[in-house]
């Protein structure tokens, strides 16, 4: 079976409550109902015809004596209780159904409830009739998937049947049956018979006996997509139906993975976004405000940008349909705003202002500053007109008035000049009249003294209205730059409102001044830590993962190990293995705790060497196939939490091997509804240190 693609689930109806059986060979994204097997009738009456398995609640009842069963060394095997009809029914008598194509296709294979076990890697199918009161003596196996079986009596004296029991592993090729026989006293008597296949499956299989089989496959549509599930195509190596064999001890599932072209449906839509109906294309929600998702670490900050689509988890697809709004990542120093929606590179036609709200503060905002600019243009028009007219000097109009009658050799009259020139000195300034007056007083004095007092005046009158013109000058470029910096003002508070990053920081352009260079920059420390480590130890910090979104962070002596950025980490639980002596990073990994299995990950804890570093933090869920053998071995190399350890927890721990305390290096904080910071997820646990290196 592909234990890592298929689930099943009882759905309970919304119309009718029934409990029907649903199957997705996703990981859950997509689900549908089992085919009717071909060799079993439907009722009559039935409005739809399904296979429906039987699960924990049928065992509980004791319906069914066991659940639905598949190893991973069976590739495609899946033998489980059912009942073909319209859903699941008490009333219905189970049988035994076998897939051979990992729940694809069905067939029924043995009437009524029975208890099975696989051996030799799927080669083998054992069942023994489950009798609530009778007893056995009979087994049945099959060789070839369940299309046939034969019987085979292991006992003269039969016996209640308790159980059956194999070797894990599937690899062995006999199988105990276990029971009690009552004696003549009424005491019952234990009994178990142990049944050896290999006196009758005496050949061992070779190349011919193998196929090389395509998961997934159903024979329709595109070649290139045919097989394709989360982005890439699976061939397994496994045994023919028609070979009768032993795979032996030494069999080992092999496969080869192909990755697929993308098309849409490897891709879900993003936050505030939904997929449309007629085009299958992921539609911005109405009145949904664009959503970053940011956590600090080492003065740097990931935000990931809502834009629409987003690859499925654990998809591997590669080339074929590349949304153009596709969630990208920014990189930025903490504390800087963030940006409002998806980057200028962007070609999606989703505007930023498209919403009713959005659109009338873009309006007003756009009409006040218009009204702004065309406010500053006019008034400083004026200001400049004014400043034109006043800086006119009527001064020269009567100096060069004076200076013809002097070089025309004709005294002062200074009535008629005075009549003559009415109109110019009822427009000229007080100085000018001042200066008349002095004039009138000297007219009786000869013309050298004369015309001396007449230059003494004119120097007056000129000093004097330069300065007033001076005045008037300085007076027109105090409002113009008033204008200017309200409407300067006026710009940056538009471009807040439109959510603009624009930050006129006094203080950033200080720091950035070179003579203020030493005094204002911090001292910086590897790994971002707040003070440097002494020697002997090498610097650290660790981030877990926030949600299901943003990945959690390591880094070591100033290098960034794993990462989001770095493209290295994933679901479960991530790990960096450390030389302990040179701080050399040996192995970065992930292991997927959800849907993977706990198998890779207990090999890996077992083959540390002692005086390893190993740093580990959450991603999602890092607990639900975290068993008893791989949380032991976690708690060797010094943790006290993992034993605590539950679903969708957050958790960051730094051991190594060989030690013989706890370490002081590790954190948890268990995933709550009343506490949790994100929904769903708690909040994202940092941890800084200095971890002493190894000594020999």
């Amino acid at each position: 079976m592909l234990k890592k693609r298929l689930w099943w689930s009882e759905a309970v109806g919304r119309a009718d409550g029934r409990i029907r059986s649903v199957i997705s060979f996703n990981r859950g994204g997509t689900w549908r109902q089992l085919k009717k097997p071909e060799n079993v009738n439907c009722a009559d009456n039935a409005k739809r015809c399904n296979l429906h398995i039987h699960g924990e609640h049928s065992r509980n009842n004791k319906i069914v004596p066991m659940l639905a069963l598949s190893e991973p060394s069976a590739i495609g095997l899946v033998i489980a209780h059912g009942t073909v009809g319209n859903s699941l029914s008490s009333s219905q008598h189970p049988d035994v159904f076998v897939s051979s194509d990992g729940g694809y296709n069905w067939i029924g294979t043995l009437r009524g409830p029975h208890h099975y076990s696989i051996l030799d890697s799927g080669a083998l199918i054992v069942a023994v009739e489950a009798h609530h009161e009778g007893q056995v003596k009979t087994i049945k196996f099959s060789t070839d998937e369940g299309q046939c079986w034969k019987s085979y009596n292991f006992t003269e004296q039969p016996f209640f049947f308790a159980c059956l029991a194999s070797e894990p592993g599937t690899k062995a090729m006999n199988v105990s049956v276990w029971g009690f026989r009552p004696e003549e006293d009424g005491q019952p008597m234990w009994v178990a018979v142990t049944i050896d296949f290999q006196s009758l499956i005496t050949r061992e299989c070779n190349n011919k006996d193998y196929e090389e089989w395509l998961a997934h496959s159903t024979d329709k549509g595109d070649s290139k997509r045919n097989g394709c599930v989360l982005g890439m195509k699976e061939t397994y190596r496994r045994l023919k139906k028609q070979s009768v064999c032993r795979n032996g001890r030494n069999f080992v599932v092999t496969k080869k993975q192909i990755p697929c072209p993308c098309t849409r449906e490897d891709y879900v839509c993003d936050y505030g976004y939904y997929r449309h109906v007629n085009t299958s294309a992921c539609v911005r929600q109405p009145n949904t405000p664009n959503k970053t998702f940011e956590t600090c670490l080492n003065g740097e900050e990931d935000e990931l940008l809502t834009a629409g689509y987003r690859k499925v988890p654990s998809n591997k697809c590669e080339g074929g349909f590349t949304p153009q709004d596709v969630v990208q990542t920014v990189i930025r120093p903490c504390g800087v705003k963030p940006s409002p929606g998806p980057s200028a590179k962007s070609t999606s036609s989703v505007t930023h202002f498209d919403t009713p709200k959005e659109r009338l503060v873009l309006i007003l905002v756009s009409a006040g500053a218009a009204v702004i600019v065309l406010l500053a243009i006019f008034s400083a028009v004026l200001a400049v007109r004014k400043q034109v007219y006043r800086t006119r000097m009527p001064a020269y109009r009567f100096s060069n008035l004076r200076i013809q009658d002097d070089n025309n050799g004709i005294s002062v009259d200074l009535e008629s000049g005075a009549s003559s020139n009415g109109t110019a000195y009822q427009h000229d300034s007080d100085v000018e009249a001042s200066a008349l007056s002095v004039l009138r007083l000297t007219s009786v004095i000869r013309t050298g003294v004369s015309q001396c007092y007449y230059w003494s005046c004119c120097w007056l009158h000129r000093t004097r209205g330069r300065r007033l013109a001076k005045m008037f000058r300085a007076g027109g470029m105090l409002k113009l730059a008033a204008l200017i910096l309200v409407f300067l003002l006026a710009v940056f508070l538009a471009f807040q409102l439109l959510e603009i990053n624009v930050e006129f920081k006094l203080a950033s352009l200080a720091r950035s001044l070179p003579a203020n260079e030493e005094h204002t920059k911090p001292a910086v420390h590897k790994c971002g830590l707040s003070k440097a480590c002494p020697p002997g130890h090498f610097a650290f910090k660790l981030a877990s993962g926030a949600a299901s979104v943003v990945g959690p962070r390591m880094c070591l002596e100033d290098k960034l190990i794993m990462s989001s950025v770095k493209n290295n980490v994933g679901r479960g639980i991530n790990v960096a293995l450390i030389n302990g002596k040179t701080g050399e990073v040996l192995k970065t990994a992930f292991y997927d705790m959800w849907a993977g299995d706990v198998e890779p990950f207990i090999k890996f804890l077992k083959e540390i060497e002692d005086g390893s570093i190993i740093m580990m933090a959450s991603f999602d869920d890092p607990a639900t196939k975290l068993n008893d053998e791989a949380r032991k071995l976690i708690t060797d190399l010094g943790s006290s939490a993992v034993g605590n350890l539950g679903f969708r927890d957050n958790w960051i721990f730094l051991g190594g091997k060989g030690i013989k305390t706890k370490s002081p290096f590790e954190q948890h904080i268990k995933n709550s509804a009343d506490t949790n910071k994100y929904e769903g997820w708690p909040e994202v646990l940092e941890m800084e240190g200095c971890v002493p290196q190894r000594q020999d």
